[in-house]
């Protein structure tokens, strides 16, 4: 049971670190009188850094005990959001934030590859699943608690619960019932070239990249679709972005079973739902029913096929896992911001959003079908992320 505590908490705290401070960045920028794209920055600044940590934490991973990477990015955490609660000025908060990421970087490349070594099998995948229902709650969570604590005691609380969060972490892996030896870098060095060739790898690293930029489509385009179409205040986004998580939260617990390892039915049901996105801007604008089985179907689907794309990226040797895994979390972010960001920008020129996003789920997954197809013979097609 504390092994689970502590691959949950490894991976939860860079969502709490982002999703927790979004009801006080009205407030900071207030008391700290600045612009609210310099205040945004904290957000995009900690993931760009989180992205470039991850590289770092794979690499250290592999060579030095995990736990001691895990120990020491939640020390830099630690002092980035201590940093962070006595900035008086911009720069000071977004040097505490950049620490922040690079800390909370190591968070899931080291749950992951903990995971791997600790489990195997089927019993892996089970843990893979559990640990993204978890993540998956923290957003839910983080901006209530978060809104809840700024109006009492003020912006700069967040960052002491960060602070203690951190700590309680580390507290943790001292009750760690493994040990995990150093290994050797002559010895990883010579399999790194298998990593390159390792389809499951590739095919585990490509379904969570595609997976997770659908999902960042659907997360920045939603708010404008399903406002536009229920024409009432955003208050009532909450319950849809809450029933879509609760549906996400639903398809890992899915992943556990055996029908959602038919990988081709569950991309042609996230298909299904880009159709339905589709169907409903070209013939359908004024469905609101429409738009809520797709948004069902695209994160019940979306949820299924996530965890066991990071179980098959783990398919990988031992030695070299912390890398594999870094790589899979760098590739994932870089390229789901890049798809995200075009989708919003042919929005510009698209006159209804369910549109846009029904071509990008489409594209997207049928990214994903293209290489399922591709790999017969050469993989297990249909159960090919068993």
């Amino acid at each position: 049971m504390i092994t689970y505590f502590i691959l949950i908490f490894a991976t939860a705290i860079s969502a709490l670190a982002t999703d927790m401070l979004v009801p006080a960045l009205n407030i900071i920028k207030e008391d700290l009188s600045v612009s609210y794209s310099t205040v945004q920055a904290t957000i995009s600044l900690f993931l760009i850094f989180f992205a470039i940590g991850q590289l770092l934490a794979g690499y250290l991973s592999d060579r030095v005990k995990k736990l001691y990477v895990l120990n020491g990015g939640m020390t830099v955490f630690i002092i980035g959001s201590i940093i962070c609660s006595y900035a008086d000025n911009a720069a000071g908060l977004l040097a505490g934030r950049a620490l922040q990421a690079i800390g909370a970087s190591t968070g899931p490349i080291v749950a992951r590859s903990l995971a791997k070594e600790c489990y195997d099998g089927k019993k892996l995948q089970r843990v893979i699943a559990d640990i993204a229902t978890a993540s998956a709650v923290i957003p839910l969570l983080a901006p209530v608690l978060g809104g809840q604590m700024v109006e009492p005691w003020g912006w700069r609380s967040l960052f002491y619960f960060m602070a203690l969060f951190g700590a309680v972490t580390i507290l943790l892996s001292l009750f760690a019932p493994f040990r995990h030896q150093i290994a050797a870098a002559t010895e990883q060095t010579c399999n790194y070239n298998d990593l390159i060739h390792n389809r499951a790898f590739i095919h585990g690293t490509l379904i969570v990249t595609l997976t997770f930029s659908g999902l960042l489509c659907f997360i920045s385009l939603s708010p404008v679709i399903y406002h536009i179409s229920i024409f009432s205040s955003p208050a009532y986004f909450s319950f849809i972005f809450f029933g879509a998580v609760a549906c996400y939260m639903l398809g890992t617990q899915l992943a556990k079973t055996t029908i959602a390892h038919n990988v081709s039915m569950v991309i042609s049901a996230q298909i299904i739902s880009g159709l339905l996105f589709l169907f409903s801007g070209l013939f359908f604008p004024e469905s609101l029913s429409l738009l809520i089985i797709a948004g069902i179907v695209f994160n019940i689907a979306s949820g299924a096929i996530y965890p066991q794309g990071h179980t098959q990226a783990l398919n990988v040797n031992i030695k070299i896992v912390g890398t594999a895994t870094a790589i899979t979390g760098f590739t994932q972010m870089i390229i789901a911001a890049v798809l995200s960001y075009l989708a919003g920008l042919v929005t510009d020129y698209v006159p209804r959003t369910d549109i846009v996003l029904g071509l990008f789920i489409i594209i997207i997954t049928s990214g994903q079908f293209l290489f399922i197809f591709k790999s017969r013979g050469k993989t297990d097609d249909v159960n090919c992320l068993n």
